[in-house]
């Protein structure tokens, strides 16, 4: 498994988040956008800047105090990247968590929740979790605020391709919070779902690129360096060209994919050149 140790920088225009829909918005697929076309651009970042901000649950209407980022500036590095975790989710404070009723879930769906899932979230059951009066949502551990997440999305309608960037998220936080058996857990799910869309047109016709570098970050995260590599060097083969269910800008998300990739091939050449000169 490579170890990274270089840094990419990401500059994200400040735009708000989804409290007010004219001037504040915050939805999954634009940021995406403005993340790829940003960080293909190769500008210099800042520190990210987080403001406490009140914000009422969507479920129960409770109002908590939250931090929001009001600058995308994110500062990834290789490891964020290889990983393919994103702005915000690479940040403890991106995993909101309601006081009152126990509501976790990813920033977007505080802004945005279906009415129709209200009911179905108010009667999950999150015993166990975040015990006795926690008013800041940041004194639960992240790993913790992230199981009852699952829970969350688990009585949601939510597609292969959502599961397989939470396990993602999930995988890298608990890493950093060296939960290691856990986040190979995670890994294993984000590998199996990934090589699942490959399958799968409605997923892979035209970003088999992606799916097929995410296949190869999972394999290497889970020691397996031989399919890393290969493919890890399938998807440098292709290009991004996208498909009609989703909206994004191709040419920016090809230029992030292949600086990606790039430099992730270099890495596991070297270290599979280490191997063979120790042997």
């Amino acid at each position: 498994m490579i170890k990274t140790i270089h840094n990419i920088n990401v500059f994200l225009p400040s735009f708000r988040l989804l409290k007010f829909i004219n001037s504040r918005l915050f939805i999954f697929p634009i940021l995406l956008v403005f993340t790829f076309l940003m960080i293909a651009e190769n500008n210099v970042l800042s520190q990210n800047d987080w403001k406490k901000e009140r914000i009422k649950c969507p479920v129960c209407g409770a109002e908590n105090t939250f931090y929001v980022p009001q600058q995308y500036k994110p500062s990834l590095n290789d490891d964020v990247l290889f990983q393919y975790v994103l702005f915000p989710y690479s940040e403890y404070q991106s995993i909101y968590s309601c006081s009152n009723c126990k509501y976790t879930a990813l920033i977007d769906d505080f802004y945005s929740l279906d009415t129709a899932y209200k009911n179905k979230i108010s009667q999950i059951s999150y015993t166990g979790f975040a015990l006795g009066k926690i008013k800041n949502y940041l004194n639960i551990n992240i790993t913790e605020r992230l199981m009852m997440a699952e829970l969350t999305y688990q009585s949601m309608n939510k597609d292969d391709e959502f599961w397989c960037m939470f396990y993602r998220i999930c995988a890298y936080h608990f890493d950093k919070e060296d939960f290691h058996n856990d986040t190979q857990i995670y890994r294993q799910k984000a590998l199996d779902l990934s090589l699942k869309m490959l399958q799968n047109p409605y997923y892979s016709e035209g970003r088999e690129k992606e799916f097929m570098f995410i296949a190869g970050s999972m394999f290497d995260k889970l020691g397996n360096v031989d399919s890393a590599y290969f493919y890890i060097r399938e998807a440098s083969l292709r290009n991004y060209a996208g498909n009609a269910r989703k909206k994004e800008n191709v040419t920016s998300k090809e230029r992030l994919l292949t600086q990606i990739i790039v430099k992730y091939s270099a890495l596991l050449r070297k270290d599979k050149l280490n191997k063979i000169s120790k042997k």
